[in-house]
């Protein structure tokens, strides 16, 4: 997930999520604290901790936002407390083990790839034996909703387009197998909330999970899909939620909406199957829905999954991934094959962008094509 400056300084705007981290590391660190702060942004609590007093603190960060990050630091005072690594953190090699781990990774939910094995890595190689993980647990929640705007929202995005007499049914089809941030609100519940899962970051090895649980609607309504959202115990005094009625200023609750609505009475049961699964480069959610509404009625089931909502699983694509499945180049690969060859070769991105004019002369492109062409790989692959 890439973020802008925008995105970094918005969250800055949480007051769940910054009071929480602020007042646990406000009593942790110390001046003999050694600090990293995993995935540090645009580097606000990396910047805390050197501001607290901590002897050294490492930011690590692939986002080119940690420079602003730097900049934070120069105009607090505290650079010269402060080591920057713009990298993937299992790449990065600290010359010591930290006191302080601060790894806030998450999305709308914290389901994240590339997350939980940050996190892990950490605190096996870079966190000494009983040091501090933040956060240490989040716990998932869910509940029934009543929510006509977020099914529309999710399943008719085009609501305010003019009528053009397109039948549109089949992008309604795909699109109830997604789900969006939203703000969930208590007036639109109609069950209590029930646990769905526990992450404890100290301990945890997968974010894989599934859980069925029974609801009993609580008051009529129509029921048009389920909040779900998480709950983060910084530590054992700290706790803040993204769930019912607080406002959204980055993430809200994940809204999932069910194929369609469902008209619910006080007494009826709705049981959730809920689970996620990690595909490779994708969380996988899946959740079966089954519904009795009445006494003596029969129960209906409906059957959902973001597997179905992508739209990179083309036969096409399937096949390229089948273990017998042999790869030509495409003109592209040819391209890229050549640019790194010759960076293994020690050659300049000038040197490297005159032999592609060279060798690919139908491409009709100028010298400061392939020289960007050369600098988007060295970002890519370059150390």
């Amino acid at each position: 997930m890439s973020y802008s400056i925008l995105d970094y300084a918005t969250m800055l705007g949480d007051p769940g999520r910054m009071e929480n981290y602020s007042a646990v590391l406000k009593r942790a660190v110390t001046p003999d604290s050694v600090v990293l702060d995993l995935g540090t942004g645009a580097g606000y609590f990396a910047v805390l901790a050197g501001l607290l007093g901590a002897r050294r603190v490492y930011a690590i960060e692939p986002n080119p936002a940690i420079e602003v990050g730097r900049e934070l630091a120069r105009e607090n005072g505290v650079s010269h407390r402060i080591q920057w690594h713009q990298a993937q953190s299992t790449d990065v090699v600290l010359p010591e083990l930290v006191d302080i781990v601060v790894a806030d990774l998450r999305g709308v939910l914290p389901q994240c790839v590339g997350n939980l094995p940050a996190i892990m890595d950490a605190r096996t190689r870079l966190l000494k034996p009983g040091g501090l993980l933040l956060p240490q647990k989040d716990r998932l929640f869910f509940t029934i909703a009543s929510d006509p705007q977020a099914f529309k929202d999710c399943v008719e995005p085009w609501q305010q387009l003019a009528a053009d007499q397109l039948k549109l049914d089949c992008y309604s089809k795909a699109l109830c197998h997604g789900f969006m941030s939203r703000e969930s609100k208590s007036e639109n519940l109609l069950t209590s909330p029930k646990l769905w899962a526990e992450i404890d970051y100290r301990t945890a090895t997968t974010m894989d999970h599934q859980n069925s649980v029974e609801f009993k609607i609580e008051r009529a309504g129509t029921g048009h899909g389920f909040y779900l959202w998480f709950e983060c115990q910084v530590d054992d005094d700290h706790v803040y939620s993204f769930g019912p009625d607080t406002p959204v200023v980055v993430y809200g609750s994940a809204f999932f909406p069910f194929q369609h609505p469902l008209k619910l009475s006080p007494g009826d049961s709705v049981t959730l199957d809920l689970s996620v699964r990690l595909d490779s480069d994708e969380y996988q959610w899946t959740w079966v829905t089954k519904a009795i509404q009445g006494a003596t009625a029969s129960p209906s089931t409906l059957k959902q999954s973001t597997f179905l909502n992508r739209t990179d699983l083309t036969p096409k694509v399937l096949r390229k991934k089948q273990p017998a499945s042999i790869t030509q180049l495409s003109k592209r690969g040819r391209i890229t094959h050549r640019i790194l060859t010759l960076m293994l070769k020690g050659k300049s991105n000038g040197s490297i962008a005159e032999a592609l004019a060279i060798e690919f002369p139908a491409a009709n492109k100028s010298h400061e094509h392939w020289l960007a062409v050369v600098g988007e790989i060295a970002l890519d692959f370059g150390d």
